[in-house]
């Protein structure tokens, strides 16, 4: 089989020529300017992959260049292979690396087939952009701290399968995984707690997380920080318990589920904390997106709250809902003072929706619709589709496949308010050695909603090339899990999520209460 047939996500064209190009031991790699640092890269990999003796004075050769006088999407790329000379061009250096991806990819994909014989590549023309400009993977490092090696070779899959984003879920109320250097108790006490009589946990000094993003930007992968406010935060009151309503001691939290106790609206010194914060936050990451969660958000110490009920009177908010708002509103216009973008869950809605926030929707299509009616971007992540937490049962293969990010509900022009769509790996009861199995396949079939074009869409032949790449998976040491789950599988995690409900409601059964009515289900 032709290997430019098997390449994923599929491009836009594929304009396939007689001849080939051979790779017989010597070839020339050559790129100025611009290009040089991805030349380099590149140059390193496929001599990896082929033992070639990349020299100057070969007969074939491979160039890679920018061109800037081109007006395209700044991912978009052409591929151009002749019998002496493959040529892979962008007016962006983005371009040029998503490119220099799919060139990988497809030696990755000969080596396979063609084994130790001379490497041959079918001649051809192609040219490729993407769908939707958001195509990220959302990883909970708060329920079970994720290592740093885990998150490299993760930015390595999606820049191999011409994914942009890694948002990277840092505080929950199980724990806080980000060096806050004013504030060092957040790591010191908020980045552990106790299982099975022992000290567990983790977190990333601010010099690793610079590793991290560097190492990301290098691939062209945007890496986008979530420090979950006002909810989930019972990590950040266990190191700091004046940050709640009720200023009592708690410990980081050991079970799942919704937490009553959340910042206090009420005081000034809570928004002090959140600031001091984010100035590290946003001075560490140069993403210009601040995710700030705003979901699951419970009020009951708020309406018991002097200091929060002061603070509805003063200001004159009706509700402990919209008490959330202006507490986000605050952050929002605090975060523009510094250049940045709120990113949230669509909770934000509820409460009134920040000046220029972006919504992120998890609760089916509707706040995504919300949002982009309202003239908000919006990235779409419902949990029917994109929540690989859950089982194949609930979201197969097949399901990711066809899914849009565009709400089928949304009114014609308001579609360019659609960023595109991540895809969701929570935690709770997937540490670091179980992510895999349930982050693969479904990862790289979103790879392909996302990238190309709804026309070109064919599932059957879609799931020919799946195949193809689990060998490749497996080379980089990705172990993929399965296509299909049995019926069992789904009354198993039904019995999980009810035992999660349950042991909130004999803990407390009021906090359970505002958990369930809260929660709104997907569509």
């Amino acid at each position: 089989m032709n290997p430019l047939t098997l390449l994923l996500p599929k491009p836009t064209s594929v304009v396939v020529h007689e001849g080939s190009f051979t790779f017989s031991g010597d070839c020339s790699v050559s790129g100025k300017g611009e290009a040089q640092h991805i030349t380099a890269m590149f140059t390193k990999e496929i001599n990896a992959l082929l033992h070639l003796n990349i020299n100057s004075s070969a007969k074939s050769e491979i160039v890679l260049a920018i061109d800037g006088t081109r007006k395209e999407n700044n991912e978009s790329y052409r591929i151009s292979i002749t019998p002496t000379a493959i040529r892979l061009s962008s007016s962006s250096q983005t371009g040029l690396f998503r490119a220099s991806r799919t060139f990988v990819q497809l030696l990755m994909i000969a080596r396979a087939r063609q084994n130790d014989r001379e490497i041959q590549i079918p001649c051809a023309e192609i040219t490729d952009a993407p769908a939707f400009r958001w195509r990220g993977l959302n990883l909970d490092c708060a329920r079970h701290f994720l290592s740093k090696e885990y998150l490299l070779r993760t930015i390595d899959v999606l820049a191999l399968y011409r994914m942009n984003v890694l948002h990277l879920h840092l505080t929950d109320d199980q724990g806080w995984r980000l060096e806050i250097k004013k504030y060092p108790k957040l790591t010191e006490t908020g980045a552990w707690r106790t299982e099975n009589g022992k000290k567990y946990g983790g977190y990333y000094t601010q010099r690793e997380m610079k590793e991290i993003i560097e190492y990301a930007a290098q691939r062209h992968i945007l890496i986008v920080p979530e420090i979950d406010m006002p909810g989930h935060t019972q990590a950040a009151i266990a190191s700091y318990p004046q940050l709640s309503c009720t200023g009592q001691p708690i410990e980081v939290s050991t079970r799942w589920g919704i937490h009553k106790d959340v910042l206090c609206v009420g005081k000034e010194s809570t928004f002090d904390f959140v600031k001091d914060v984010l100035d590290e936050v946003t001075a560490l990451f140069p993403s210009k997106y601040i995710h700030v969660g705003g979901d699951e958000c419970l009020t009951l110490r708020w309406k018991r709250c002097p200091l929060c009920r002061k603070r509805m009177h003063e200001e004159d908010i009706a509700s402990e809902r919209s008490l959330q708002g202006y507490f986000l509103r605050r952050i929002e216009s605090y975060l523009k003072s510094k250049g940045k973008i709120l990113i949230g869950w669509d909770e934000i809605i509820d409460g009134g929706l920040p000046e220029n926030a972006v919504v992120q929707s998890w609760r089916g299509f509707k706040g995504a619709e919300f949002a982009a009616s309202s003239g908000h971007n919006t990235i779409v992540s419902p949990t029917s589709h994109c929540y690989f937490d859950y089982g194949l049962t609930y979201t197969d293969i097949e399901k990711v496949y066809s899914f849009s990010p565009i709400p089928p509900m949304l009114p014609l022009g308001d579609e360019k308010h659609i960023l595109g769509s991540e895809a969701c790996m929570w935690t709770e009861f997937t540490p670091e050695s179980k992510i895999d199995s349930m982050l693969y396949p479904r990862l790289i079939v979103l790879a392909e909603a996302l990238w190309s074009h709804p026309a070109g869409k064919h599932y059957p032949e879609f799931l020919i090339r799946l195949r193809e790449h689990y060998p490749l998976l497996a080379s980089r040491g990705i172990h993929v899990g399965a296509e299909y789950e049995s019926y069992f599988s789904r009354i198993r995690y039904n019995a999980r999520m009810a035992g999660v409900f349950f042991s909130i409601l004999i803990r407390d059964p009021e906090a359970a209460w505002e958990n369930l009515t809260h929660y709104q289900p997907a569509d």
